[in-house]
């Protein structure tokens, strides 16, 4: 799918990119992610940070690096086209209305499905009671948004967490039921290879842990 560059927004942490799709039968899950296509035929994978209530507009972010594809995404004028292809992934919200309780464990950048699926939640009134445990910086990026969300659910709740991940940073912020919860774990490798075997000490079962596995938090 054919799709250009609306806007884009350069932010200490990160560059917020806007994309307006050409089809207007495109649809996806909150949580899931594309892969773009530069017009010279870079490629790179992202988590769509934006509702699907968005659509046709699709908002992704990644942190600023040396790699050819986000030089290229920095310095691309405005309404240049770009290729969307997908959406894929694991992480996403069933629609089934039934009540469910998840735990969000997000590293850094990692945070972009969460803020998908929280904002998704949060507009559709669906049945889940949400817990994000958000691992970042003392400043973390998109703070104020989620702060927003939580306020405007009962059943979203935001815990920023400033130290690294670890079963004494996570067993006090969960519930005694957690063994029960589904958890869903985005960010870098190393982040999700420690936070699942954080999970799997604390004697949550492998099969209420959900990850990605593509690669779109590497570079």
């Amino acid at each position: 799918m054919q799709a250009r560059l609306i806007n884009r927004d350069i932010l200490i942490q990160c560059i917020v990119c806007e994309f307006e799709a050409s089809d207007p039968a495109f649809i996806f899950q909150a949580g899931e992610y594309v892969q773009i296509v530069l017009e010279d035929g870079l490629k790179h994978y992202f988590s769509v940070m934006s509702s699907p209530n968005e659509l046709p507009v699709l908002k992704i972010a990644t942190r600023p690096s040396q790699s050819e594809f986000k030089k290229t995404l920095l310095q691309m004028p405005i309404a240049s086209e770009v290729e969307i292809n997908g959406p894929w992934g694991d992480l996403f919200l069933p629609e089934d209305g039934k009540e469910r309780t998840y735990y969000f464990v997000a590293g850094g950048i990692g945070i972009t499905p969460f803020m998908s699926m929280i904002k998704y939640k949060v507009e559709e009134n669906l049945p889940y009671d949400i817990t994000l445990l958000y691992f970042a910086d003392p400043d973390p990026i998109f703070r104020m948004d989620l702060e927003n969300y939580a306020n405007r659910s009962p059943h979203v709740r935001i815990l920023f967490i400033h130290e690294k991940i670890s079963a004494e940073s996570i067993k006090s912020k969960i519930l005694d039921d957690a063994r029960n919860a589904t958890f869903m774990v985005a960010g870098p490798p190393g982040f999700v290879n420690m936070a699942v075997h954080t999970l799997v000490d604390l004697k949550i079962p492998q099969k209420n842990i959900i990850l990605e596995s593509y690669t779109g938090y590497t570079n």
